[in-house]
């Protein structure tokens, strides 16, 4: 008899945060697995959640592959995502993945990189002072406040920042957007 997965992919939409897939005949899989499914012909990668034998109303993709031979997340691992989800407004899959150890993490596609070789703008004399300033920080606990108004050129500053990180240490870096209106132009103007 066929077997069905509910998977919990790594993609930032709430109304696909669990989808049901095939299990092949020749795979075997475990709650707490992660494999890799196509969703509008793309791979992604998500987490089994739950294996049954309902069959969905829909012609249900078979799984492309079991990345993990055994689970990676067990039963508190994944109670745990269900709560987080809920109290910090993520997508299940995100807050699993958060879960997974890092070294074997497959990259994300909800993220992009910004390129190594893109052309920063060139900082004016006062963002300049203020970039060496915080980058001759890196690695120590010392707080930093840009200030300016709205328009000054603080985010070029941070981007540079960001890029400088990204590319000359093994760190990430999270840009915070002040105002949910500027979303689109900060993405735009991070070519993500």
């Amino acid at each position: 008899m066929i077997q069905y997965v509910e998977v919990a992919l790594n993609i930032p939409f709430k109304n696909l945060e669990t989808l049901t897939y095939e299990i092949p005949p020749d795979f075997s899989v475990e709650i707490g697995c992660r494999v890799e499914v196509l969703l509008n012909k793309k791979k992604e990668e998500g987490v089994v959640l739950e294996i049954h034998r309902n069959m969905p109303n829909y012609n249900a993709l078979p799984l492309q592959r079991v990345i993990d031979k055994k689970p990676v997340l067990n039963s508190e691992q994944i109670e745990l995502a269900y709560w987080s989800k809920d109290f910090y407004l993520s997508t299940l899959g995100e807050a699993l993945y958060k879960m997974i150890p890092q070294g074997r993490r497959n990259k994300s596609s909800g993220f992009a990189e910004i390129p190594v070789d893109r052309e920063l703008l060139k900082l004016n004399p006062d963002q300049e002072e203020a970039f060496i300033k915080i980058k001759n920080n890196f690695g120590k606990s010392k707080t930093h406040l840009l200030y300016g108004i709205t328009g000054s050129g603080k985010t070029e500053v941070y981007i540079h920042l960001i890029n400088e990180l990204l590319t000359k240490t093994d760190k990430g870096a999270i840009l915070l957007v002040p105002e949910i209106s500027l979303t689109i132009q900060i993405l735009k103007r991070l070519e993500l």
